[in-house]
């Protein structure tokens, strides 16, 4: 009688009452799951990440499941988008939640950063990902992938330093006109010039000035790359309506 949503938050409890010893029960619960009223990838990420070992397969895979069909509910961004995502040292160290003593989410911020990305690409596999600490890198995601296994690629990265500059440098000399750049970092650029980002940021828009920018910052606290410049949105923290947020701006 269990909801799509209470299914889903009670999945170890279940475990812990014995429901695996069940198959018939398993079997009503993989499909159950695989079948989502209209969600985001957002949710499933977090279940995904805190289940336990012994979780069935079919229960695993239901999730894979529904999360293909929430990629389905993500807004559709600009063919010319280019999604730049923060894979250095602190991305996978500082979790999204923040920590608190006894409520620390297994979900780090490198975690969510890989599945927007990779949410995104699974929608439109046109889109452009590029992920940088002091290097920069071109993603190679594959947008037949499931969602969960582009975004390990992601966090598989797990770089050093930070220099969010790199992937407007980037542009820049490659000559790529975007219409939407999204940032997904923690903001916590501190290699070369701390003003890297704002001034890259400026010469993109002297040669390309209709460009979007929206910084997703996954854990505000007190650094904000680019502030107070035209076309350009920050985003602090990360829930599904961050999804919803970064469509509504890409069709203002």
């Amino acid at each position: 009688r269990a909801t799509w949503a209470q299914a889903r938050q009670s999945l170890n409890a279940f475990g812990k009452h014995g429901v695996w010893k069940n198959k018939e029960l398993v079997a009503k619960l993989a499909a159950k799951l695989s079948d989502p009223p209209r969600t985001m990838p957002y949710q499933i990420l977090t279940t995904y990440q805190n289940i336990d070992a012994e979780t069935p397969r079919p229960i695993v895979d239901a999730l894979h499941v529904a999360m293909e069909k929430a990629c389905a509910n993500v807004p559709v961004l600009p063919e010319r988008t280019l999604i730049a995502v923060d894979v250095s040292g602190s991305m996978s160290s500082a979790s999204i939640t923040g920590e608190r003593k006894g409520s620390t989410s297994k979900t780090k911020a490198i975690h969510v950063a890989g599945l927007f990305a990779s949410a995104m690409v699974r929608a439109q596999p046109a889109l452009k990902v590029v992920a940088f600490d002091t290097r920069l890198f071109e993603a190679e995601l594959e947008p037949r992938d499931t969602v969960m296994t582009n975004a390990g690629k992601l966090a598989a990265i797990q770089g050093g330093g930070t220099d969010c500059s790199l992937p407007l440098l980037w542009a820049l000399q490659m000559h790529q006109k975007y219409d939407l750049i999204v940032y997904l970092s923690d903001n916590e650029s501190w290699c070369g010039n701390q003003a890297g980002m704002a001034d890259a940021w400026a010469k993109y828009r002297q040669i390309h000035k209709q460009t979007k920018l929206v910084c997703i910052d996954l854990t505000p606290n007190t650094t904000t790359q680019v502030k107070n410049q035209e076309r350009t949105w920050n985003i602090g923290g990360f829930s599904d309506t961050v999804f919803e947020l970064v469509g509504k701006i890409a069709r203002a």
